[in-house]
């Protein structure tokens, strides 16, 4: 059976009014604003190393920027990468680890992100698993899920690593966004 499209509708006065009778159209606008709400339930952790970050003898980094503990069972639904200034030379990769009862059981990606010397200053990799929609600029790599994406648990770290690094370059992100499952 499919679902009813989810559509934020409000509903008016009239429509819950004591005296009239709840039409069908009316239980639709409830069905559609609940899978609205349901579909956009939404939780982001975000990784932030701010200024230059890409200097020379410098070829990864683990745990940047803490880590962020999972607060229920959720699902992987997009990821944002983003790169302020580009660098000289090599690739910036993250790779997102996911840490369960202490032990790194592996990472969220299948294909790590990652972002090139040949992008422009501002380069960003965006990927949304769900809605099947990607937008990304030249020199950038966008990410699959491995399967631990779909499994994550209340009390997990997810904890950012750069694996490999852009020689010169200046700020890099990366936001994970999760869902209820």
């Amino acid at each position: 059976m499919p679902d009813i499209n989810p559509v934020k509708n409000n509903l008016t006065v009239q429509e819950l009014n004591r005296r009239s009778s709840l039409a069908e159209s009316t239980w639709d606008k409830i069905g559609g604003s609940i899978n609205f709400i349901n579909d956009r339930q939404a939780q982001h952790y975000q990784f932030n190393l701010n200024g230059r970050y890409g200097q020379v003898g410098v070829s990864a980094l683990t745990r940047f920027d803490g880590g962020h503990v999972v607060k229920g069972n959720e699902e992987v639904y997009g990821v944002a990468m983003y790169n302020g200034i580009s660098g000289s030379s090599g690739t910036s990769t993250i790779d997102i680890r996911v840490i369960r009862g202490g032990s790194d059981i592996g990472s969220l990606f299948g294909t790590l992100p990652s972002i090139d010397f040949n992008s422009p200053n501002d380069a960003k990799v965006i990927r949304d698993f769900i809605n099947a929609v990607d937008s990304s600029d030249t020199g950038t790599t966008l990410p699959t899920l491995s399967g631990l994406a779909s499994t994550l648990v209340i009390g997990d770290v997810l904890r950012a690593d750069l694996t490999s690094v852009m020689t010169g370059a200046e700020t890099v992100n990366i936001i994970v966004m999760t869902r209820p499952r």
